[in-house]
C-alpha cells in the first residue's frame, strides 16, 4: 500500500486527552488502516498500542462485525498532535474513525503484545476500552 492510496486525518478536540482522526484506506482488507498506522508508528519510533474493538480484532476475537473506530493509546510523554504528525495525520472536524488516546497510566502500553506488525494493548485494557469506546469517541 502506498502513501498516495492511504491517509490519516486528525482533528483537535476540546479535551486534549483524545485526538479525533479519520483514516482512509484504498484496500478491501479491513486490517489495512491498522497495518498502515503500525508501519507509520514504527517508522517514527512512536510508542503506541491498538486497543478497543480494533485491538480485539487484531487478537482474532470476533467481538463485532464492524470496527467504526480504531482506538490507539499513545505514550503520555508524546503530545497527541505530535503523535498525529508522526502518523502522517491531518485535522478533521467530524466523522472520526481513528482516535488517539493519551495513555496516562501506561496501562495500554505496559505488557502490550506484538501481533505481526501491530502493537496491541493487553486484553484487560482492550476490554475496558471497548466498554467506553462510544463515550470516548470525539468527532463522531
Amino acid at each position: 500500500m502506498t502513501g498516495d492510496s492511504w491517509r490519516i486525518r486528525a482533528g483537535s478536540p476540546d479535551d486534549r486527552e483524545l485526538l479525533a482522526s479519520f483514516a482512509c484506506a484504498d484496500t478491501p482488507d479491513p486490517a489495512g488502516p491498522v497495518t498502515e498506522l503500525s508501519a507509520n508508528a514504527s517508522d517514527s519510533r512512536l510508542d503506541y498500542a491498538v486497543t478497543g474493538t480494533a485491538g480485539a480484532a487484531v487478537f482474532g476475537a470476533l467481538v463485532t462485525t464492524a470496527i467504526p473506530q480504531v482506538m490507539v493509546r499513545i505514550d503520555p510523554d508524546v503530545d497527541l498532535a505530535a503523535a498525529a504528525q508522526a502518523l502522517r495525520a491531518e485535522p478533521v472536524d467530524g466523522g472520526a474513525n481513528l482516535v488517539l488516546v493519551r495513555d496516562l497510566g501506561r496501562l495500554g502500553l505496559h505488557q502490550r503484545a506484538q501481533i505481526g506488525p501491530v502493537a496491541v494493548a493487553p486484553a484487560a485494557r482492550i476490554w475496558l476500552d471497548m466498554l467506553g469506546e462510544k463515550a470516548m469517541a470525539p468527532g463522531t
